[in-house]
C-alpha cells in the first residue's frame, strides 16, 4: 500500500529538471536542488534568474488521472470493509443487487454487535 501511494504521488507530478551555469557555486547548486526536490509537495519554487527550471511531463502515458482514481476507489473500498465488513451495499455496480442483499445481512450483524458493545 505504501509503495502504491508513493508511485501514485510521483506519477501525477511531472519530472523536474534543473540546469545551473558553469560559474555556479555549491550554494547555487544547493538552492536549485532544494527547489527541484521541494517543488513536488509544495508546488512552488524560487530560484535565481540565472538558473533554469523545467517540468517534464510524460507524453502519451496511461493517464495519471486513472491511476489516482483507481487508488481512491480502492482506499474507499478498504474503509467500507473496515467499517461495514463489506462493500456490496456501498458500491453501485451493475449486477450486484443480490450480492448487496447478502452483504446487507453482514452489515446488520456488525451493527447488532456494535450496538451490544456500546450498550
Amino acid at each position: 500500500v505504501r509503495d502504491w501511494g508513493i508511485f501514485v504521488q510521483n506519477y501525477g507530478i511531472p519530472g523536474r529538471l534543473g540546469r545551473f551555469g558553469q560559474g555556479s557555486t555549491d550554494n547555487d547548486r544547493n538552492v536549485l536542488w532544494h527547489a527541484l526536490t521541494d517543488y513536488g509537495g509544495m508546488l512552488a519554487a524560487m530560484i535565481p534568474k540565472e538558473m533554469d527550471f523545467e517540468l517534464i511531463e510524460t507524453k502519451g502515458g496511461a493517464g495519471a488521472s486513472e491511476v489516482h482514481e483507481m487508488r481512491v476507489k480502492w482506499l474507499d473500498e478498504q474503509i467500507s470493509k473496515a467499517v461495514l465488513g463489506q462493500t456490496g451495499t456501498t458500491d453501485a455496480r451493475s449486477g450486484t443487487h443480490a450480492s448487496g442483499a447478502i452483504h446487507r445481512m453482514v452489515q446488520e450483524d456488525i451493527e447488532r454487535s456494535d450496538s451490544l458493545l456500546l450498550s
